[in-house]
């Protein structure tokens, strides 16, 4: 049976898990949905990643959502979207605590990072957050 979440279970969820999909809009209004890993802090997902594809995205339109989902078979699952705006941290308290977490949560670097670093070019993760605005949740069971 089909379920909506109430905005405190699709939080929940949110914050139970820490792999979602990251959904922007590019340049030529097409949509673009990527994984990453996340840590969720004070009503803001937080993300690092390196330059690339979304973020130039998230830097032209600020619009993002962060979709989240819980499978535990074909018939029994959770599924929440968090919709709300990018914002790049720069040099700030603020980045460090997120940066932190997110090295607290994931040890070892995704494996574009891990790549350059052995190339010797590890670049400055970028830090950002999405700031929830909207949240919206169904489930099945």
């Amino acid at each position: 049976m089909w379920n909506e979440l109430t905005e405190t279970e699709s939080l929940e969820l949110l914050a139970r898990k820490n792999f979602a999909h990251l959904g922007c809009v590019l340049e030529d209004n097409s949509p673009y949905v990527i994984p990453v890993n996340y840590v969720l802090r004070d009503g803001s997902v937080y993300i690092h990643s390196l330059e690339g594809t979304k973020l130039a995205a998230l830097r032209k339109n600020r619009n993002a959502c962060v979709q989240v989902e819980d499978i535990r078979s074909p018939y029994k699952w959770e599924s929440a979207i968090a919709f709300g705006a990018f914002e790049e941290l720069g040099e700030s308290e603020e980045r460090s605590e997120a940066l932190e977490d997110l090295l607290v949560h994931f040890r070892t670097l995704t494996p574009v990072e891990g790549l350059e670093a052995e190339r010797g070019s590890a670049e400055e993760p970028v830090v950002f957050r999405v700031t929830i605005k909207r949240l919206t949740g169904v489930s099945e069971s």
